[in-house]
């Protein structure tokens, strides 16, 4: 039995992400709605543009969904959409009149019209809903023109291409460590930014936050996902250099992609879109450094965590378990993932570790539900090292459901073909034990005893490591050996 579908995020979850200025408050809207709309609608020299998308922020600057669903059937949405066409049209006839794009008026109105529509997104998920059927794959479209225009010129990071056969220092190291130090940290473009139109990181942060708000509903995320050029541009978004671009486009680029993988109807072709699953990988392999500020350190971390999100939405499809389970630098990636904790004190921070670690370990225990060829690749990848990582996790972890997931990835590499690989793990043979004689879960106790009955069927008296288990066996009472257990954990 595979594990239970993922489950969709409904909110971006990290803080600190706000895209624009404070919001105010109100108990209802301030002017008519309506009207301003029309106003809109009718808006073609450039004072009454600038004049009329000001009052259309200032409408829509607020925190209440019931007033923006009355700005969504008014029309805002679709009189934004036309808007934000007409201003594309105008800034493409001012790229072919070499108009020095720093000084462009237009590229300023587009800034406030992509705010505009990202406040009026803020609705239920049901008001998103109609609108995306009305007008949302338009948006779509407008909006990678804007992205797409906005990332010419910017470098792709320099790690994209994560090698597993030896140690990176540029990744996270094999005990966890997230804050080690490299004097080889790459610096800043400080001239490139410089000389960037001071709205084009404006307009990547609300372009991606309103492609996020169509991806927290489900009945948008097919279409989406199957639109020509999404998902490229996503990808470009998260391939960029971590100082060229800001740190709120990425993340919300990932959690697009997190989001769109709940999709069952998706998996298998985002896991084999071109170099989804290496982006996926390299993201969730980028450095911290001990020189760097907090803030870049927390955008780093909650990177990691959506991006192992993203890799264990994918691997419920079983369709994906096997190409997963071969993909070398991704199985590296998820095994020091798992083993990442932090003595950090921020409660925050901690907080995100273990999500990762949840995500990261439930990943792979997804892939380990594989065929026998994969379970015997997976145990022996890296010397031992996903084993090693997953007793880590069951012995140390304080985290049960990191513990749990643990247990249900030792549970699914358990077999025939594994059995003399798992027992040339004592400490893993220690934790199987331990867990037989804890009460406190009976789903881990039950996968340890199917474990160890797996293992004493395997290991027969003439192996070298029989002497071995047959030491943590008599540790165990053995009692229930016929007992029927599912063929994989969930």
């Amino acid at each position: 039995m595979a594990a239970p579908p993922p489950k969709r995020t409904w909110s971006i979850s990290w803080s600190n992400t706000s895209l624009t200025s404070p919001k105010r408050q109100k108990t209802s809207p301030s002017r008519d709605t309506v009207e301003i709309i029309k106003k809109l609608n009718h808006a073609v020299n450039q004072k009454e543009r600038e004049a009329i998308i000001s009052q259309v922020c200032e409408l829509c600057d607020h925190n209440i969904t019931s007033v923006h669903e009355e700005e969504l059937a008014a029309g805002a949405d679709s009189a934004l959409t036309k808007h934000l066409a007409f201003l594309r049209l105008k800034e493409q006839l001012e790229q072919q009149s070499a108009v020095p794009l720093n000084h462009s008026r237009v590229a300023h109105e587009i800034s406030r019209t992509l705010e505009a529509l990202e406040m009026v997104y803020r609705s239920s998920p049901d008001a998103v809903a109609k609108s995306f059927v009305s007008v949302g794959l338009e948006v779509v479209d407008l909006l990678l023109q804007v992205i797409t225009f906005q990332l010419k010129g910017r470098q792709v990071g320099v790690g994209i291409k994560v090698e597993s056969d030896t140690e990176d220092s540029n990744s996270v190291d094999d005990k966890g460590s997230v804050g080690s130090s490299n004097t080889n940290m790459p610096s800043p473009t400080l001239s490139s930014q410089q000389r960037r139109n001071p709205d084009s990181d404006f307009q990547l942060r609300i372009a991606t936050k309103i492609i996020a708000h169509f991806a927290r509903v489900g009945s948008a995320t097919q279409p989406m996902a199957h639109h020509s050029g999404l998902l490229a541009c996503l990808k470009r978004v998260v391939d960029c250099d971590m100082y060229e671009i800001p740190s709120e486009a990425r993340l919300n680029s990932l959690w697009i992609i997190a989001n769109l993988a709940c999709n069952a109807d998706n998996m298998i072709m985002m896991a084999w879109h071109p170099g989804l699953l290496d982006s996926l990988v390299w993201a969730s392999s980028r450095p911290t450094y001990s020189v760097e500020s907090t803030p870049r350190t927390m955008e780093v971390l909650r990177t990691h965590s959506i991006a192992a999100r993203a890799l264990l939405n994918l691997s419920w499809s079983p369709e994906n378990k096997i190409p997963m389970s071969e993909h070398s630098n991704l199985v590296d990636v998820l095994s020091k993932m798992i083993v990442c904790r932090h003595t950090c004190p921020n409660k925050g921070t901690r907080s995100i570790l273990a999500q990762t670690r949840c995500h990261a370990v439930g990943a792979l225990r997804n892939i380990a539900a594989a065929p026998r060829r994969n379970k015997i690749r997976l145990c022996k990848h890296g010397c031992g090292r996903v084993l090693d990582a997953l007793t880590d996790a069951v012995l140390y972890d304080t985290d049960p459901r990191i513990k749990s997931r643990a247990f249900a990835a030792v549970y699914n590499l358990a077999c025939h073909d594994t059995a003399r690989t798992i027992v040339e793990k004592p400490a893993l043979l220690g934790a199987l034990s331990d867990a037989m004689r804890d009460t406190s879960s009976n789903d881990i106790k039950s996968m340890a005893r199917s474990v160890l009955h797996s293992l004493e069927k395997s290991i027969t008296p003439d192996m070298a490591c029989y002497h071995v288990l047959r030491e943590f066996l008599n540790m165990v009472s053995m009692s229930e050996e016929g007992e029927h257990v599912p063929t994989e954990a969930v």
